[in-house]
């Protein structure tokens, strides 16, 4: 039994003394070593993904796609009643904007070219009353489909 023993003992010295195989043990360890790294890189950073990929599904999933999710489309009244305009009280905000339900659609396009093109400095109004005549013109023809 004892010389069982003794040669895997001098087997396994003889083993340690051979250095044919060195630089293949050495590219193995090399390997191993680069795959550790690269699992560890991947261990750390998935956590990091997986939570920005959970945030941008769930932002996507929250969106609304279509020209209603892109622009709500106001009443008539609603657009001129948010708007400013040289200190107008609503009643007569209000008096504008029902005024644009009376006219046809042809009208309410000549009107809408004709106050697009004004200025302050081409007509007596101001840049506020302006861009209220517009908006509330577009707003109507928007509501008419």
């Amino acid at each position: 039994m004892e010389a069982r023993v003794i040669e895997p003992c001098k087997a396994l010295a003889r083993f340690s003394r051979d250095e044919s195989g060195a630089g293949v043990i050495d590219w193995v360890l090399l390997t191993a070593g680069s795959f550790a790294l690269s699992l560890a890189v991947m261990t750390i950073v998935s956590g990091g993904v997986e939570d920005l990929t959970g945030e941008t599904s769930a932002s996507l999933v929250a969106m609304e796609v279509g020209p209603e999710a892109v622009a709500p489309v106001l009443s008539t009244e609603e657009v001129a009643l948010s708007m400013d305009v040289d200190n107008r009280s609503d009643d007569w905000k209000r008096n504008r904007a029902e005024r644009m339900g009376q006219l046809t659609d042809a009208q309410l396009q000549r009107q809408l070219d004709r106050w697009r093109g004004r200025t302050p400095q081409t007509s007596n109004h101001s840049q506020a009353r302006i861009d209220f005549e517009i908006a509330i013109r577009e707003a109507e023809l928007a509501n008419r489909g």
